[in-house]
C-alpha cells in the first residue's frame, strides 16, 4: 500500500473516532440537557394552562347571557374556541400536549382577548352569568390546585376575568420566549447534526472506497477525500460551538437576550474570519521560505553527488593514466587512437571546477537573493495592508 494512501487512511480514522463521533455525541448531550431544562420550565406552565382550560371548558357549557347581541355572541364564540383546545385536558385529566411556538402564542393571545373583551366590554360582564345546574367540582378543583389565591371567590364571570388577566401576565409572559428559543436551538442543532452525519457518512464511504480500490485509485483521490472530510469536520465544529454557546441559559433568556447572544457569536466569528487572510498570507510567506530552504537542500545534495562522482572519476583516471604511462599503449600503436595527454588536461579536480563556475554561481545567488527580498517585501506589505485594525482606528 502506498505511503500516501496509508496516511490518508490514518487521517480518516482519526477524523472518524477522534472528531466526528465525539462531536456528534456532544450534540446529543447538548440537546438532552436543553430539552430537560425546557421541560423543567414549561411543565409547570402547561399544568396551569391545562387547569385554566378546564375552567374555561366549564364556562363554555354554563355561561348564560341576559341579552343577545353581536358582542355577546362573539365572546361566547371565543370561549367555545378556547374550550375546544382544552378538551384534551378536560377529557383525559392530563396536561395538554406541547404546542409549537406559533400555536402557543395564538392560544395565549385568545386568553388575553377574553380579559380584554370583559375589561373593555362596558356592561358585558353584567349581562353574563353562569348556570348553576352544571357540575362545578372539576372547575373548583382546578382553581384550588393552580390558582389558590382565587379559591375563596365565587365562580362567576368576574372570576374568569381575573383568572384570564392573571394567567396572561403572571403565568404566560415570563415564559413566552422559551418555546421560540427552544425551536431556534432545535433548528441550529439539526444543522450541526446534519453536517456531522454528512461528515460521518463521507468518512466511512471514503474508507470503504480506499480499502476496496486501493491499487486502482490515484493518489489525488484519497487526498481530496481527506480534505473534504476535514472541511466538513471544521464546519461541524463551528456549528457545534454555536449550538454550545446559545445553549447556555437559552430557555431562561429573553428573546432580546438570545438575539444578542446570536449577534455576539456572529461578531466573534467575524472577528476570527478577519484574521484568515493575513494569517493565510503569512503562511504563504513561510511556505516560500520553506521552498527556498528545500531548493537549497536539494542543490547541496546534488552538489554532493557531483563532488563524489568527480572524486571517483579523477581517481579512476589517475589509475588509467598512470598505467598508460608505463605501458606500450602510451608509445606504441593502439587499435583505437587515444591521446592520453589531451584527456589528462580535461580532467580537473572539484576545486578547479568550482573556481571556473564561480561567476555563474555568484550570479545565481544574487538572483535568488533578489527574488527572496522582493517576495518577502511584497508579502509583508500585503499582510500589513490586510492586518485587522481596531474599530477606533477604522473610525
Amino acid at each position: 500500500m502506498p505511503s500516501t494512501i496509508q496516511i490518508a487512511i490514518d487521517i480518516l480514522l482519526a477524523l472518524l473516532t477522534g472528531g466526528i463521533l465525539l462531536f456528534f455525541l456532544e450534540i446529543l448531550h447538548l440537546e438532552g440537557s436543553v430539552s430537560r431544562e425546557f421541560k423543567e420550565v414549561m411543565n409547570p406552565f402547561y399544568h396551569k394552562l391545562s387547569k385554566y382550560l378546564v375552567i374555561v371548558n366549564h364556562y363554555s357549557f354554563s355561561i348564560i347571557a341576559n341579552r343577545d347581541d353581536a358582542q355577546i355572541s362573539m365572546f361566547k364564540k371565543q370561549i367555545e374556541t378556547l374550550s375546544l383546545k382544552g378538551m384534551e385536558a378536560a377529557m383525559t385529566g392530563r396536561d395538554i400536549s406541547y404546542l409549537s411556538a406559533k400555536d402557543l402564542d395564538s392560544l395565549c393571545e385568545e386568553v388575553n382577548n377574553i380579559w380584554y373583551v370583559l375589561d373593555r366590554g362596558g356592561q358585558l360582564m353584567h349581562n353574563l352569568k353562569l348556570d348553576d345546574r352544571f357540575n362545578k367540582d372539576e372547575a373548583l378543583e382546578a382553581i384550588n390546585e393552580s390558582f389558590p389565591a382565587y379559591k375563596e371567590k365565587p365562580l362567576d364571570i368576574e372570576l374568569l376575568y381575573d383568572l384570564s388577566g392573571r394567567f396572561y401576565y403572571k403565568v404566560w409572559e415570563p415564559v413566552q420566549h422559551c418555546t421560540h428559543n427552544y425551536e431556534y436551538f432545535q433548528s441550529e442543532e439539526k444543522k450541526a447534526r446534519k453536517i456531522l452525519i454528512s461528515g460521518l457518512g463521507l468518512t466511512l464511504l471514503s474508507l470503504i472506497v480506499i480499502m476496496i480500490w486501493v491499487d486502482m485509485l490515484p493518489v489525488i483521490i484519497p487526498c481530496l477525500l481527506v480534505i473534504v472530510s476535514s472541511i466538513l469536520l471544521a464546519t461541524g465544529l463551528k456549528q457545534l460551538y454555536h449550538v454550545s454557546y446559545i445553549s447556555k441559559r437559552l430557555i431562561r433568556s429573553t428573546r432580546d437576550e438570545i438575539n444578542e447572544n446570536h449577534k455576539s457569536v456572529s461578531d466573534m466569528w467575524n472577528k476570527v474570519v478577519r484574521w484568515f487572510e493575513p494569517i493565510g498570507l503569512f503562511l504563504l510567506l513561510i511556505a516560500f521560505g520553506w521552498q527556498c530552504m528545500d531548493e537549497h537542500s536539494q542543490q547541496m545534495k546534488m552538489e554532493g553527488y557531483l563532488y563524489e562522482t568527480n572524486e571517483k572519476l579523477v581517481a579512476i583516471w589517475n589509475g588509467v593514466y598512470d598505467e598508460a604511462l608505463h605501458s606500450e599503449r602510451y608509445n606504441g600503436n593502439a587499435t583505437v587512437a587515444v591521446n592520453y595527454d589531451v584527456l589528462n588536461n580535461h580532467i580537473k579536480y572539484w576545486n578547479e571546477v568550482k573556481k571556473e563556475m564561480s561567476t555563474l554561481e555568484k550570479q545565481s545567488n544574487l538572483f535568488s537573493l533578489i527574488r527572496v527580498v522582493l517576495y518577502v517585501l511584497g508579502s509583508i506589505l500585503i499582510i500589513a495592508a490586510k492586518w485587522p485594525k481596531n474599530t477606533e482606528q477604522r473610525q
